[in-house]
């Protein structure tokens, strides 16, 4: 496990939890605070060079940046790169703002519409290799 983060996700408590697999692919695992259960899944990629994320992709990381400060404006934290179980690329981009609250913002690779935003209550676990 790398990470376990609990947030609020559409007015939803939830949480998310990072691992490592054997052949070194990072998975994100949503999971319904209330139930227990798995709401849906995603991997990772390092970069938005891998060719599963290039398959669909039309936006560029600087532009998925740049959609998701506008909504919320503050520090970028991190940018990860990730596929939904569908194959869709997304930037999830973790941004602070001045008030030090973290808001993960998944922008879509595709058209640069916000798929979904999450405030983050607290998090275990750091990762390595984050990326700004």
């Amino acid at each position: 496990m790398v990470k376990l983060e609990a947030l609020t996700t559409n007015g939803k408590d939830v949480y998310s939890i990072e691992l490592i697999d054997g052949q070194e692919q990072e998975w994100e695992f949503t999971c319904d605070v209330a139930t227990g259960k798995i709401i849906y899944q995603e991997g990772e990629v390092e970069s938005p060079a891998d060719p599963k994320f290039q398959k669909m992709a039309k936006l560029d990381e600087a532009k998925a940046v740049s959609i998701a400060q506008a909504a919320f404006p503050g520090e970028v934290e991190e940018v990860e790169f990730e596929l939904k179980s569908d194959g869709h690329p997304v930037f999830e981009v973790d941004i602070e703002s001045e008030s030090g609250a973290e808001t993960k913002v998944e922008v879509s690779a595709v058209d640069g519409k916000i798929l979904e935003s999450s405030t983050e209550k607290w998090e275990i676990g750091i990762e390595e290799d984050e990326r700004r």
